[in-house]
C-alpha cells in the first residue's frame, strides 16, 4: 500500500507546474499572490523574504514556484486558489487545462444569447456560484449570487429562483463561519419552503437542508468536552444534524433532475460521517464513539448507496471514500480506512476542492498515528 508523502506535493501536481513553468515565470508577479500563501501557512516569512530578494520579476517567480513544489500537498491548490483571487485567473485556466475558461466562456456565451431569458441567466449564475463554492471560492460565489438575485424578480418563479439561491448564499456563509448570517439567510429560506412543501421540494431544499445540517455537524466540532453539559450539547446537535440530513435526503429524491440522485448521495454520505462521529472535519476520531446500532446503520447506507448510483461522479466518490474511511476505522481497519482517506485526498485535490481535501488530510494525520500504534487490522 502506497502511504501519501505528507511532505511533498502529490505527483500530478508537480508536473502541472513543470509543463507550465515558463508561461508561470513570463507573466506571474510573484509578490502579487505571496499574501495568499503565506495566510494558507504555506510560506513562512523567511520564505516570502527569500523570493522578493529576486532582483527581476521572473527571477522572484522562479524562486516561488521552486519553494512551493517543496512545501506538501496543500501547496498547489492555495497556489491556484491565489491566483484566481488576484489577477492571474486566466493563468490558473491554462494551468487546469483550460477547462475553467472553457466553462466560463460557454456560460458566458449563453447568457449573452438569451439575454431576455431571465430563467436561463438565474439558473446559469446559480450553478456557476455553486461550482465557485465547491472550490471555496467565496468572493467570486457572492459577486454571482447577488447578481442573479438581482434578476430573480423578472423570472417566471421567484420564490423558486429565491429558494435555490438563498440555499448557495448559506453555504457560502457556511464556509466563512460567518453564523449569525448563515443563520438568518437559512431561517429565510426555511420559511419559503415550509410554507408550500409540495411546492418548494427538489434539489433547492435538499441542498438548504443540507446546509442546515453540515451546520450543526460544525458545531459539534467546535464543542469543549472538558466542560459540563458537553455530552448533552453534543446529543442536541446531532440529533438535529441527523433530523435535517433526514430533511434533505427527502427532498433530493422528490427531484426528477439529474442533481436528485447526486445530492441524495452527498447527503447519505454526509449522515454516515455524523452517524461515525469521526467528526465533519475528521478530528474527533478519538474523541466520539458511535454505538454499534449507528456502525450498523452506517454499514447498511453505504450498501444502498453503491446500488442506488451507477457510474459515480468524481465529486461523489470522494465524499463516499470520506464515508468509507470513517466506517472502516470504527470496525478497526486503519489501513483500509487510511487507503480510502489517501483515495478522498487525492480526488478532492483534482477537484480543487480544499475544504475537503483539509478534512481529507486531517483524517490521513489521525490513521497514520493509529497505524503506528496497530501492527494489523483486527480481523472482522
Amino acid at each position: 500500500m502506497t502511504i501519501l508523502r505528507l511532505t511533498g506535493m502529490e505527483t500530478q501536481d508537480r508536473e502541472r507546474l513543470r509543463k507550465y513553468r515558463t508561461d508561470i515565470i513570463n507573466n506571474l508577479e510573484a509578490g502579487d499572490i505571496l499574501d495568499y500563501l503565506h495566510e494558507d501557512e504555506i510560506l513562512s516569512n523567511t520564505d516570502c523574504e527569500l523570493i522578493v530578494s529576486g532582483k527581476t520579476r521572473k527571477e522572484r517567480s522562479r524562486l516561488l514556484v521552486d519553494t512551493i513544489t517543496r512545501r506538501g500537498p496543500k501547496a498547489y491548490n492555495s497556489f491556484t486558489r491565489a491566483l484566481n483571487l488576484s489577477k492571474y485567473e486566466f493563468l490558473n485556466a491554462k494551468i487546469s487545462s483550460g477547462q475553467c475558461s472553457f466553462t466560463k466562456c460557454y456560460c458566458d456565451e449563453l447568457r449573452h444569447k438569451y439575454t431576455d431569458d431571465y430563467d436561463l441567466n438565474c439558473l446559469i449564475l446559480y450553478l456557476q456560484a455553486s461550482r465557485e463554492l465547491f472550490r471555496k471560492d467565496s468572493d467570486k460565489a457572492k459577486k454571482l449570487i447577488s447578481n442573479a438575485l438581482e434578476i430573480v424578480p423578472k423570472t417566471s418563479n421567484p420564490q423558486y429562483f429565491t429558494t435555490g439561491l438563498l440555499s448557495a448564499k448559506s453555504r457560502m456563509f457556511l464556509s466563512k463561519r460567518q453564523f449569525e448570517k448563515f443563520q438568518t439567510t437559512i431561517d429565510d429560506a426555511k420559511m419559503i419552503v415550509e410554507s408550500e412543501p409540495l411546492s418548494y421540494t427538489g434539489h433547492a431544499a435538499g441542498w438548504l437542508y443540507l446546509n442546515d445540517a453540515r451546520y450543526s455537524a460544525i458545531q459539534i466540532g467546535c464543542i469543549n468536552f472538558q466542560q459540563r453539559n458537553s455530552a448533552r450539547a453534543c446529543k442536541l446537535l446531532h440529533n438535529k444534524a441527523k433530523k435535517s440530513f433526514k430533511k434533505s435526503i427527502y427532498h433530493f429524491q422528490r427531484d426528477v433532475g439529474k442533481d436528485g440522485p447526486f445530492g441524495f448521495g452527498y447527503a447519505l454520505c454526509r449522515l454516515i460521517i455524523l452517524l461515525l462521529r469521526c467528526g465533519d472535519n475528521g478530528r474527533m476520531m478519538d474523541i466520539l464513539h458511535p454505538s454499534s446500532v449507528d456502525i450498523e446503520t452506517a454499514a447498511k447506507y453505504l450498501n444502498l448507496l453503491e446500488d442506488y448510483i451507477k457510474d459515480m461522479p468524481k465529486m461523489l466518490k470522494m465524499h463516499l471514500d470520506l464515508a468509507k474511511c470513517d466506517y472502516y476505522s470504527r470496525i478497526k481497519m486503519p489501513q483500509s480506512a487510511l487507503q480510502y482517506a489517501t483515495s478522498a485526498h487525492k480526488l478532492s485535490n483534482d477537484l480543487q476542492m480544499l475544504e475537503f481535501s483539509e478534512h481529507a488530510y486531517n483524517r490521513i494525520i489521525k490513521l497514520n498515528g493509529l497505524h503506528h500504534l496497530s501492527g494489523s487490522e483486527t480481523k472482522t
